[in-house]
């Protein structure tokens, strides 16, 4: 489902045009297909937004503000319930303390009712704990396991529309042994993983998903969101390459020190498509293939989103995104635009089952209900049991487009269903439903 001219979709493409096919000008909502109730008072409604906008993932967190901010700009200007939503923006600087107090901040000085943020999976972990005290909804986009369904801690007011690390790691893992069992790669690879909770979500998940299949010939894990000297590692990659003991390198890096590892590792002959040179495999590298540019070219990522998948409302996403900010969306735009989408339409279920001023309750019931969600990257839903989205996701290489001024996803083979994706995994997590 990936269309071949992204391009023309992104020209003349009006924002009204945008809001009628997104069902918020004049007809059903894109949220699960419900009418926009006609009220004459809003319910009062109040987000916070709380991305990383300053350290090593600031790009990442920009991105997501902007589709956070783009959907709270559609909600509203559909008017009714939302006629009145009001928003606020805290930067966490990409640090689990500062999150905690900013999280605090918006929920007791700000009045809050919903949280939309962080991609640190630490910073998720933290704020989780806020939000349960307080009883306010949340929607993270950060992928380890731990913090919805491999988690005993749980909470029932958070609802995450990011890819856990099981997920993610399901559709690459795929790709792989495709590619292994036709002979077109070895078994043998390097591990390198960054050393907090992500990345541990990643390194295991990776190894329970490939035993029997794969060989892990070497292990590395660099400290902090800031590393950026990776010569060390490359150099013993480099020295495994020569000696005939490495095939590939899985890595679960992002941010700043995923752009330099590729920098360097290119720089210094190790990585690339040509004779003597390894692919590189990442669940996450999409996130920053901008920065990394042609280097990223030929290797191999999960495919979270993509400008290239060929759906109605990831066209209108595009083009609608384009004109907001002169820019192209990607994953953690995708993910806080359908995370606000997502929880409006449970605000919207309840008030269409009576609820006449806002409930916290009345919108959990709604958003318990695993109502399918028309996203830009296809149908969604969140699990009763822990409130994990589930979707389909695929795998791919990185390619150079023409309608695009930087590489894009090409998806290989067939998506991985959302329930096969997520299957297996020790399902600890177990809210009641």
């Amino acid at each position: 489902m990936f269309h071949k001219d992204h391009k023309a979709s992104c020209q003349g493409f009006s924002r009204r045009r945008f809001l009628k096919v997104a069902g918020l000008v004049g007809g059903a909502s894109m949220v699960g297909g419900l009418s926009w109730v006609a009220r004459s008072q809003g319910l009062g409604l109040k987000w916070g937004l709380l991305p990383p906008l300053t350290g090593p993932f600031a790009t990442l967190g920009e991105k997501q503000k902007q589709g956070a901010v783009m959907a709270l700009e559609e909600i509203k200007a559909g008017g009714g319930l939302f006629k009145d939503l009001e928003w606020f923006i805290e930067d966490t600087s990409l640090k689990a303390s500062v999150a905690v107090q900013k999280a605090d901040k918006l929920i007791l000085q700000n009045g809050v009712q919903f949280i939309t943020g962080t991609i640190s999976s630490s910073s998720a972990l933290a704020v989780r704990e806020v939000i349960n005290k307080n009883e306010v909804f949340f929607t993270p986009t950060a992928g380890a396991n731990e913090i919805t369904t491999l988690s005993t801690d749980c909470s029932p007011w958070l609802f995450r529309t990011e890819l856990m690390t099981w997920q993610a790691v399901s559709a690459l893992v795929e790709l792989v042994r495709g590619l292994v069992v036709k002979g077109a790669w070895g078994p043998n690879h390097w591990l390198v993983i960054p050393g907090y909770s992500y990345g541990f979500s990643m390194r295991d998940t990776w190894r329970e998903k490939t035993k029997g299949f794969l060989n892990e010939v070497g292990y590395s894990e660099e400290t902090g969101f800031g590393f950026t000297d990776h010569s060390a590692i490359i150099t013993e990659i480099a020295a495994a390459r020569d000696a005939g003991k490495v095939d590939f390198i899985a890595t679960a890096l992002l941010g700043s020190p995923l752009v330099t590892f590729m920098q360097q590792a290119q720089s210094a002959g190790l990585i690339g498509t040509g004779p003597g040179l390894i692919p590189v495999v990442d669940p996450v590298l999409q996130f920053n293939i901008r920065e990394i540019g042609d280097i990223s070219v030929g290797h191999y990522t999960t495919i979270r989103y993509s400008l290239l998948y060929d759906s109605p409302e990831n066209k209108a996403f595009v083009g609608a995104f384009h004109q907001r900010w002169n820019d192209y969306p990607e994953n953690f735009s995708h993910n806080a635009y359908v995370a606000v989408k997502m929880m409006a339409a449970g605000v919207e279920k309840a008030a269409k089952a009576g609820m006449s001023t806002f409930d916290k309750q009345a919108v959990l019931k709604a958003l318990d209900q695993e109502d399918r969600f028309t996203a830009p990257m296809g149908v969604s839903y969140f699990r009763a049991i822990d409130h994990q989205i589930v979707r389909d996701i695929g795998a791919g290489q990185i390619i150079n487009v023409p309608q695009y001024p930087f590489p894009s996803e090409k998806q290989l083979g067939s998506m991985v269903p959302g329930k096969q994706a997520i299957a297996g995994i020790v399902q600890q997590c177990k809210l009641p439903t």
